[in-house]
């Protein structure tokens, strides 16, 4: 029985942070298209969503640390950003 309050209590955490991400998300994926605005448009979805995934593995992280207050939408657009075109050069090098 304890185990499965535990388990209950770890589910809710979750959804806790799913809904204060979910709060972010706007503001991520518009830094992201404002970020990648050279990139065509039939790319650009793709690349939003890279941005966003790692903004929430970024979340998560802290989230788990217990530190998911200090977690804002702008540093973690901005990290992600960064970690999707350090991403896109290493691969662009690859092809040569």
């Amino acid at each position: 029985m304890v185990a499965f309050a535990q388990d209950l209590a770890r589910w809710d955490s979750l959804a806790g942070w799913r809904l204060r991400f979910e709060t972010m998300l706007p503001e991520i994926e518009r830094r992201a298209k404002r970020a990648f605005r050279g990139v065509g448009p039939e790319r650009l979805d793709e690349i939003v969503t890279a941005v966003a995934e790692r903004a929430f593995h970024v979340f998560v992280t802290l989230a788990q640390r217990g530190k998911a207050d200090l977690a804002y939408a702008r540093p973690l657009a901005m990290t992600a950003i960064e970690q999707v075109r350090a991403n896109r050069r290493a691969a662009s090098m690859r092809r040569f």
